[in-house]
């Protein structure tokens, strides 16, 4: 049997993707604070290195009226709680003290879903998901060569996500096409699916005209937690899917054939 977890263990399960923004934001790994920008611009953006598939840029940015560069970046759009800066916290804090530009970007044919794996602090993770006519707001972190490399490292590369280039989607800033590479974590477990088996959307996100049915992740882990530990409480299966490796793996591989019933 498993030992409870904290209420904030239990919660940070339960809470995924966490505080969501509502404008473009600078984060702070200092002290985690994140300072709105209502009026942000990309004046200009250029190359300054290809390889492996990722670009890196140097960008001249306007927030809140003051024009700054950005040196060495590259545009990672968050499909999850990358979008939050409470999670941003946990994965810079003490690791970096460059700031983090974060920018709410407006992109076709592209949702943010739920990823049919846990993540090690027991939620069900996020991920994007390609489909026609869909058009919503995302978040775009700006990150350098350090923090990318950190995001590589809290996103479990070649294990939980594969990094690429966004190839299908456009993105806009301001009602404007921007000339941008975008790269994302695709998923390598493939989209959580409904009874109906389709994705089910994170509902924490701004998208219209998707299809998909949205949930929350406490309903998403009620639901999951339900199928695969029939008869154990919640809360105790999440302890089990967080204190023991193997449990969360067994589970993971049973999420991908599970056709999810969100209505009980």
């Amino acid at each position: 049997m498993s030992d409870p977890l904290t209420p904030d263990a239990l919660q940070r399960a339960l809470q995924y993707p966490y505080r969501i923004l509502p404008t473009s934001f600078t984060f702070s790994p200092a002290d985690g604070a994140a300072q709105p920008m209502g009026d942000f611009q990309i004046a200009q953006a250029r190359v300054v290195s290809q390889k492996d598939g990722v670009t890196l840029y140097d960008i001249d940015i306007v927030a809140n009226g003051v024009a700054q560069r950005l040196t060495k970046v590259c545009p990672v759009i968050a499909s999850g709680s990358n979008a939050s800066p409470e999670q941003l916290y946990r994965k810079y804090h003490g690791r970096t003290d460059a700031p983090i530009h974060t920018f709410l970007c407006e992109f076709d044919n592209l949702i943010p879903v739920y990823s049919s794996h846990f993540a090690g602090y027991g939620a069900v993770s996020a991920c994007l998901h390609r489909q026609g006519g869909a058009r919503g707001n995302l978040f775009v972190n700006l990150l350098g060569e350090v923090e990318l490399a950190r995001m590589h490292e809290t996103e479990s590369l070649g294990i939980e996500f594969n990094f690429v280039r966004l190839e299908f989607a456009q993105g806009r800033l301001n009602g404007a096409p921007l000339a941008l590479d975008f790269h994302y974590y695709d998923s390598i477990h493939g989209p959580l699916l409904d009874r109906d088996g389709q994705p089910i959307m994170v509902a924490s996100f701004r998208v219209t005209q998707h299809r998909l049915r949205a949930a929350d992740e406490e309903q998403i882990l009620t639901s999951v937690l339900r199928d695969l530990f029939p008869g154990k409480p919640r809360d105790e299966a999440i302890a089990a899917v967080v204190q023991s490796a193997s449990v969360r793996q067994d589970a993971t591989e049973r999420l991908k054939s599970l056709r999810l019933n969100l209505d009980g």
